[in-house]
């Protein structure tokens, strides 16, 4: 399998009680003195609702407009600036 750089690596998925763990043992690529071990647990993505809906469409109806705070952009980009990670 490749990773996101396109080299090649053997991940091992392991099944246990239910959980998927993924671990990959990888050289440092310049001299090969030292190995990176990342293992990895599948698991749902936590969500914290910034905006609901419903609050959204009767500010809307209210006042024509809804404001949604703690979300950055760059100007005339559209990629999610880091700042804008939830503590």
């Amino acid at each position: 399998m490749k990773d996101p750089r396109g080299e090649d690596h053997t991940y091992i998925k392991l099944k246990k009680e239910g959980k998927e763990i993924w671990v990959d043992i990888d050289t440092d690529k310049w001299d090969g003195n030292y190995y990176y071990l990342y293992i990895v647990e599948k698991a749902l993505m936590e969500q914290q609702i910034v905006a609901d809906a419903k609050t959204l469409l009767s500010d809307i109806q209210a006042k024509g407009s809804a404001s949604v705070y703690g979300i950055y952009f760059d100007f005339d980009k559209a990629d999610i600036k880091p700042e804008s990670s939830l503590p």
